[in-house]
């Protein structure tokens, strides 16, 4: 989500209107979640058209096609589509999901309120902020078309706070209250009004301590799905922006003591250790250990995992704390090679956060 709308912007900002097409509601078997976003941009642009999945194959042409269409109506246009994936239907396109989903799309022009909503909501997630966006749908006199309107942006830490204020204080309130119980995007009718809310949340941070090979692999792939990837190491020349292009954050530290900030690592937050030494192992992971960090993981032998257990145990640490470290780290893949590793590491760590209830 972080990339998308960070992309999109810039589509945005160079003056491209484009159409934003969101799952909002899903049932049984389909390709992607409620949730689910592409962009699509105008025809005949340069450079890739879409931007994102909703699912691919028939699910995706749709969008494609009607997001056409849209591209010729006035700016806020927006049409809500079903779609049943049975078995006929399925059987005909090779898909064999058999779920159905709601699907909307929003034809979304510069300076928008639409554009200046995501503008928000893309500043509220580089600052590691969660979000919800409140958008009013109106029935144009036309059967097929809607229209948006009232987008406003709700900070989750300051509920009272919203960029607008065509949307009654009541309903607002309501549409919150939903929006947190639900976890997902949703359409909801109150007052005889029909109101999206979408919550965007900003991802679950990785930090990655020590920046070799291993680490190096990692970042890229904790990048490419999804998580703000931060990269820790006492060495320069191996903590830079140039071996680590799609870190998020790069920190150098003076030594590995007091490495782990336990401000900024939270219970959201992953801890993967892959220092150069078990000693410096030994001392991230104590420091790991004492906040609540969702996941902690260390790369290691068995052996190495005793003995560093064993030392933690003299420093005071219950069998209870040394649990939750994960150790062997990732996934029993049988892996050998840096690249190997990080695949079943950060298989591991997305399949922590596929659980069920959990965001980022």
């Amino acid at each position: 989500m972080t990339h998308l709308l960070r992309d999109t912007l810039t589509l945005l900002d160079r003056g491209e209107s484009v159409v934003l097409a969101t799952i909002v509601d899903s049932h049984g078997s389909t390709p992607r979640s409620s949730g689910a976003k592409m962009t699509v941009r105008r025809p005949g642009c340069t450079g890739e058209g879409i931007l994102g999945t909703v699912g691919g194959g028939i699910t995706e042409a749709m969008a494609i096609r009607e997001a056409g269409e849209l591209f010729d109506t006035p700016p806020g246009t927006a049409r809500l589509r079903e779609l049943n994936l049975n078995r006929d239907l399925a059987a005909g396109t090779d898909m064999i999901c058999g779920g159905e989903f709601r699907l909307l799309l929003e034809h979304v022009t510069p300076n928008s309120s639409a554009a200046k909503a995501m503008s928000i909501q893309n500043k509220a997630l580089r600052h590691g902020r969660a979000s919800i966006l409140l958008v009013r749908l109106v029935q144009e006199d036309t059967q097929d078309n809607i229209r948006t309107a009232d987008h406003e942006v709700v900070l989750q830490d300051q509920p009272e706070k919203a960029n607008g204020n065509a949307i009654p204080d009541d309903v607002r309130g309501r549409l919150l209250h939903l929006t947190r119980s639900r976890g997902t995007v949703g359409l909801h009718c109150l007052d005889d009004q029909r109101f999206l809310a979408e919550p965007v949340y900003p991802p679950a941070p990785v930090f990655l301590y020590g920046a070799g090979h291993v680490s190096r692999c990692t970042a890229k792939l904790t990048a490419m799905m999804g998580f703000r990837t931060v990269v820790l190491d006492d060495r320069e020349d191996f903590a830079n922006q140039d071996r680590f292009p799609e870190a998020d954050q790069i920190v150098v530290l003076d030594d590995f003591h007091n490495a782990v900030d336990p401000e900024v690592v939270k219970e959201n937050a992953y801890v993967v250790i892959l220092t150069r030494g078990h000693a410096h192992d030994k001392t991230v992971l104590g420091q790991a250990l004492r906040t609540p960090a969702r996941y902690v993981g260390m790369i290691g032998s068995k052996k190495k995992k005793n003995d560093v257990y064993a030392a933690l145990g003299k420093e005071g640490f219950t069998d209870q704390d040394l649990e939750r470290c994960h150790c062997p780290i990732g996934l029993a893949i049988n892996v050998q090679t840096p690249e190997e590793i990080a695949l079943s590491i950060v298989g591991e760590l997305v399949h922590l956060r596929g659980a069920p209830g959990k965001q980022g």
